[in-house]
């Protein structure tokens, strides 16, 4: 700073510019936080669209089970029981996908590490320590699964309020008589 000082008006008007340490770090640390602020971003967008296509995909699955759900209520099931046995099947659908995300963004720094090393990590002037965090770890799997879950919660409402009378207006075709193998197997079970 000292050195900045004496010899600041020599270097305007040589037109240089003169930093310090201290200034090339706040450089390097606005530059960090910008990027961390980024890729936050990227982070939260990407989890936005995953939870997206999971709820689409259990909208579509849930269509297929309206029928189900109609022959569930015939036989006395609520739709409060239906809602509840849904929500478990997805509730249990959005802790495997978060699972599996939290266990390959964990892999990841274990990797970017080892990669390092072979890139010359040596050369830095400071020690690369990459490891997963058991906060980030807990984190993902938290937001995954509530965004997961909250993106299905409409398909399911709409299921558990399946009317019972939905499985007398199908029409269909007559079921086919069960052939002499087929009814040993049926009466064998």
């Amino acid at each position: 700073e000292a050195w900045k000082d004496a010899h600041w008006d020599e270097a305007l008007g040589a037109r240089l510019s003169l930093r310090t340490s201290k200034e090339a770090a706040s450089n390097v640390r606005r530059f960090l936080t910008r990027l961390s602020s980024f890729m936050t971003v990227v982070g939260l967008v990407t989890l936005f669209l995953g939870a997206l296509g999971i709820g689409s995909a259990m909208r579509s699955f849930m269509s297929h089970k309206l029928d189900h759900a109609a022959v569930l209520r015939c036989v006395g099931a609520t739709s409060k029981d239906l809602f509840l046995v849904y929500s478990l099947l997805s509730l249990l659908v959005a802790l495997v996908g978060s699972a599996l995300g939290a266990l390959a963004g964990s892999i990841v720094p274990v990797l970017l590490g080892r990669a390092s090393a072979a890139l010359g990590a040596e050369l830095l002037p400071a020690e690369l320590v990459l490891r997963p965090g058991v906060g980030a770890i807990a984190h993902g799997l938290l937001a995954g699964t509530v965004s997961t879950f909250a993106f299905t919660l409409v398909p399911i409402w709409r299921t558990s309020a399946v009317a019972p009378l939905r499985v007398l207006g199908r029409t269909g075709t007559a079921l086919e008589p069960l052939g002499r193998a087929r009814f040993a197997g049926v009466v064998g079970l």
